[in-house]
Parts: structure tokens; C-alpha cells; sequence
């Protein structure tokens, strides 16, 4: 299966040693890989970009790998597309004081002497404002075309690409690693896709099976 990937970003060559690392090449060939950010000191970066796998209608991409010795891991991102009919019904819930994640600000400003009703002060509002307030976006320009693709090939509830409002980010960082034990923990962090986990689709069974190695060994699992 071809490597799903995302536009090139430029090739920087902090390090001239660094790049011409055989551990890098090694791992580059073998995964069809682009070390884009290498570093002596700070150790060794690899920038992937890639989707490598679905969680329900959540597209995991990983982000980098990364190996400074007793640090080592991979960073990823969470992506999922938004149907137009749960945009509808984000908006409404916008408009309804009782759910609006902005009420608690417009009574603030009530308190403060603002002279104005709830819709006013809504219909006031900058329509990109209430855009940015409903959705995180970090990533679309990187991931969003992907996921949109993707959406409409795997999500029966995706009939075409018409169907998805925008696509925003459920997260990202650390998320490789096992979820917290204790119960109490798992309320406070974001969800983690643990290794062993189940997905709903493997768009990518050889990078999962590096990240998989990185996370426990570090960038030196393939010597």
C-alpha cells in the first residue's frame, strides 16, 4: 500500500555529522522516511507526517520521531472531520445560553454594565470568532485534505466530501503511550491510543510497527 503523505516541508541541515548518521539512513530507507530536523546534541528528530491508522472517526497521523538518549518517543495527532448536521447542531447549542461556551462571558459583562440582551450580544459577535470558539483547527492545512479523503472512503456517514463542514483536532503530543491506571487520571488527561489497542483500520502496518519500536527502545530498534 502506498505511504500516505503530506506536502514536503523543506530539508534543513543543522548538522552535516547528523545527517549522514547511518542509524537515520537506515531507518529512512527502510520506512520510505525523510529526516527532515537533525540535531548532535539535542540527538535525532525525524519529521514523518503521515496517517497511520482510524480510531472511530479519528485519524491518527504521527508527527515525529525523536531519540536524545534517556528521551525517546513519538509524537502524533488526532484529527476527526465535522458533518455538516453536528455543525448545525454546534451552532444551536452556541445559541442556547444553557450550553453556549460563551454565557459565562456575556454574563460577566452583564454584571460589568453591559446593556444588551443574550442574542445581541451574540449577533455582535464575528462570525470567525464563533468559528474558532466551536472548533480547534490546528492542523487542517496539514492534515485536513487527508481526512476528508479518508472520511469518505471508510465513514459510511460521509457520502462525499460536501458532507464535512471542516475537520478539527481531537489532539496530539505523546499520544502512543498507554492511557493513565488510575481512574481519576483518565477524567483529567486527553485519551492516549495505546500500542496494543485495537484499531478500526491500519492505513500504514509498517509505521505503526516503528512507532511501536520507538516507543520502547528508541530510535536504535533497528541495528
Amino acid at each position: 500500500m502506498a505511504l500516505e503523505t503530506v506536502p514536503e516541508k523543506s530539508q534543513e541541515t543543522d548538522s552535516v555529522s547528523s545527517v549522514e548518521t547511518e542509524k537515520v539512513r537506515r531507518i529512512e530507507n527502510q520506512y520510505d522516511l525523510v529526516a527532515r530536523e537533525k540535531r548532535t546534541g539535542d540527538g535525532i528528530q525525524i519529521d514523518v507526517d503521515r496517517l497511520v491508522a482510524r480510531d472511530g472517526d479519528t485519524f491518527i497521523f504521527v508527527d515525529r520521531l525523536f531519540d536524545s538518549g534517556d528521551l525517546y518517543g513519538v509524537t502524533g495527532t488526532r484529527m476527526a472531520p465535522v458533518h455538516v448536521d453536528e455543525h448545525e447542531n454546534r451552532l444551536e447549542n452556541f445559541k442556547d445560553p444553557e450550553w453556549s461556551p460563551v454565557h459565562h462571558v456575556y454574563m460577566e459583562q452583564v454584571e460589568n454594565g453591559l446593556d444588551k440582551s443574550w442574542t445581541e450580544w451574540l449577533n455582535d459577535m464575528h462570525e470567525g470568532e464563533k468559528h474558532r470558539l466551536m472548533y480547534d483547527e490546528s492542523y487542517l492545512g496539514k492534515y485536513g485534505e487527508a481526512v476528508r479523503e479518508h472520511s469518505v472512503n471508510e465513514l459510511d456517514h460521509f457520502d462525499s466530501k460536501e458532507d464535512i463542514h471542516t475537520v478539527e483536532c481531537h489532539g496530539g503530543g505523546r499520544i502512543f503511550g498507554s492511557p493513565p491506571c488510575d481512574e481519576t487520571q483518565q477524567e483529567a488527561e486527553p485519551r492516549r491510543f495505546p500500542l496494543d489497542q485495537e484499531l478500526d483500520t491500519v492505513f500504514n502496518q509498517s509505521l505503526l510497527e516503528l512507532v511501536r519500536n520507538v516507543e520502547k527502545t528508541g530510535l536504535g530498534v533497528t541495528e
